[in-house]
């Protein structure tokens, strides 16, 4: 079996998921790639870029934006896992794979902060630097939502 480049970074997230101790099983949740039910109880919804996407800035710029963007599917298909949680007392996960520099885990409440669940198309920029680490926030299709600016979750949050 030919390995693809998805599994190399899929497998980035799902490997801490296994070395974790309450770790017991995981399973194909969905028909959709990168969607994982751990433990019987938990939805895993993986997502992965393998360069940041300003990676043409001059060397001195900053170069740690990862920009991850969500298909209307994938939205409804976390929406859906997010509504199953709800009602049967589970969990549900979003690991951003940043190429080989990090995985970013969101818990459902901050998915519901960071993505409009409601939006056609959801573009997810998360910043790195000195002043703010890993702070991610939402674009629309290049615009950033309004509420005051752009919408900062701390990544100490995380």
């Amino acid at each position: 079996m030919k390995i693809q480049e998805q599994h190399l970074y899929h497998g980035a997230a799902l490997t801490q998921i296994v070395q974790h101790q309450s770790f017991k099983a995981l399973n194909r949740a969905s028909k959709k790639y990168g969607h994982y039910i751990v433990n019987t109880d938990r939805h895993v919804f993986v997502k992965y870029r393998t360069k940041p996407e300003d990676e043409t800035k001059p060397e001195d710029e900053d170069k740690s934006s990862w920009i991850h963007i969500f298909s209307p599917e994938e939205l409804s298909t976390i929406d859906d896992a997010i509504d199953d949680a709800i009602k049967h007392n589970k969990k549900v996960f979003l690991c951003l794979v940043c190429g080989q520099t990090t995985v970013c885990a969101l818990d459902a409440d901050q998915i519901q902060v960071v993505l409009d669940l409601t939006k056609k198309r959801t573009t997810m920029d998360s910043r790195g630097g000195s002043v703010w680490p890993q702070l991610p926030r939402i674009r629309e299709q290049g615009q950033t939502r309004k509420q005051g600016a752009t919408q900062l979750v701390p990544w100490q949050s995380f």
